[in-house]
């Protein structure tokens, strides 16, 4: 049930790690893993109409127990600028870190090139918005929600004092539209498993160790050596490239048309949203 907005201002606070730790005999430089990919989250609070002058005092020293909390945004800071100026690699550094920052990165270099050397700029700063939490009650205020997410990018640069230049998000399916998908990835699986057998055995037949001519000596033949794909079971291993993570049914149309709604456009099929702050007025 939407909650009754007893508030028109917002108050936000910002939550990040405070301390760092130096090692007072070696001397190794800072690590990009650590320093330009900053995690954090902002908490957003509703300030009350009715606030009283002792509250309103409390408030402007950081207090936020006289307000009503009504969302949560999680997100990371990819400094690609300064990485690449330490001489290493955003998408590989992404990838040391989490699945989903690698996705983003793959996608925003390979598939429209935004982030790739000869046709877009590698040296773009990436904001990689995870999700804006909403609390209960305030779930199915989208006009909130709106306004959080237009704010979003001088939250970013009041707090981190970066303006990224992409900001992208990945919308989560709708969890009952993808149960034909999690089946299909169950065979998938099964399918990887039996093609690595077959792979085994002919890098076996290529280099044999004495382990496998010890197993050729016997009469029993793995499974998967010899079994036979099907074009449509090959296609399932080896998917299209540009086939999407999740299928059009699964999207969730009312996240797409927000975002959508203030100037991201989806990446390919990738289903990744992407914002490109300089072209966004």
């Amino acid at each position: 049930m939407k909650a009754l907005r007893k508030f028109n201002e917002l108050f936000v606070e910002f939550s990040n790690r405070n301390f760092i730790r130096l090692d007072w005999k070696n001397y190794e430089g800072l690590d990009c893993h650590e320093n330009c990919v900053l995690y954090h989250d902002f908490k957003v609070y509703g300030i009350p109409k009715n606030l009283k002058e002792e509250e309103k005092s409390e408030l402007w020293e950081g207090s936020t127990k006289s307000l009503v909390p009504v969302a949560t945004i999680t997100g990371t800071l990819i400094l690609c600028d300064e990485i690449l100026r330490r001489g290493e690699e955003p998408l590989l550094v992404c990838d040391d870190l989490d699945g989903d920052l690698e996705y983003a990165m793959s996608t925003l270099t390979f598939t429209e090139g935004l982030l790739n050397e000869e046709t877009g700029d590698p040296y773009q700063n990436v904001y990689y918005l995870d999700e804006i939490t909403m609390e209960e009650g305030y779930k199915d205020d989208y006009e909130l929600k709106e306004r959080i997410l237009m704010e979003l990018q001088n939250l970013v640069f009041s707090f981190l004092h970066v303006s990224p230049d992409l900001i992208v998000h990945y919308p989560l399916p709708i969890r009952e539209k993808i149960q034909k998908e999690e089946i299909k990835d169950e065979r998938v699986e099964k399918l990887t498993a039996l093609s690595h057998q077959k792979v085994h055995a002919v890098i076996n037949g290529m280099f044999p160790s004495k382990e496998d001519q010890e197993e050729e000596s016997s009469n029993v033949l793995p499974f998967g050596e010899r079994y036979e794909f099907s074009e449509e079971e090959l296609s399932l291993i080896y998917p299209d490239d540009n086939e999407p993570p999740y299928p059009e049914e699964a999207k969730n149309q009312k996240e797409f048309e927000l975002f959508l709604d203030h100037g991201y456009s989806e990446v390919g099929n990738s289903r990744l949203l992407c914002l490109r702050t300089n072209d966004w007025e």
